[in-house]
């Protein structure tokens, strides 16, 4: 009975990978950076008035041999952004800059991953967007190092200054790839 079940793990496994050949990638982005790297702290920005504060700009070393990849067919990348937000109210705008190695990713990415959220004096907001279907994005994960960039834009409403801190806590990208093991 045991050989039984095992032969037939054995057969849905291999039968499993004889689909489309896809290579499914799960990167955990964040897991590249140091803690300094995915947080900072903002203000106090006075009432009225507009800044912005760059919180990394990088190179990452990815996959080394994913180039080996003749196609990349979806990438989805999952960002999520805490703000603790001290005193003052206003907007924020964080955006996940990512281009390919040896350019600056906050002029060579422009359609970065955007992360828009309302400051209230007091409280904490995670802020959470996917995206998917960036075929720029997609082709990026075929290299073995990009730049990185975050950058995080403030409008502070009139009154009291705003202050807080901002923390990314998610950065994860799911890579569906081609690879020619067939010829």
């Amino acid at each position: 009975m045991r050989a039984l079940l095992a032969s037939v793990a054995l057969a849905a496994a291999l039968l499993a990978g004889c689909g489309d050949h896809s290579l499914i990638l799960n990167v955990d982005i964040l897991s590249f950076l140091a803690p300094s790297e995915t947080s900072g702290h903002y203000g106090p920005i006075p009432g009225g008035v507009a800044d912005s504060a760059t919180i990394v700009s990088r190179s990452l070393d990815l996959l080394p041999g994913v180039n080996d990849i003749t196609t990349v067919s979806d990438v989805q990348v999952t960002a999520a952004a805490e703000f603790a937000n001290a005193t003052g109210a206003g907007e924020a705008t964080a955006r996940i800059y990512v281009s390919a190695a040896g350019t600056d990713p906050f002029t060579a990415d422009t359609t970065p991953i955007v992360l828009p959220v309302t400051l209230v004096p007091g409280v904490t907001d995670t802020v959470t967007v996917t995206v998917a279907g960036d075929t720029e994005l997609a082709g990026l994960f075929l290299g073995d190092e990009a730049e990185l960039g975050i950058r995080i834009a403030f409008a502070a409403a009139p009154g009291e200054a705003l202050e807080g801190d901002f923390r990314l806590v998610t950065l994860h990208a799911v890579v569906t790839a081609k690879q020619d093991i067939v010829h």
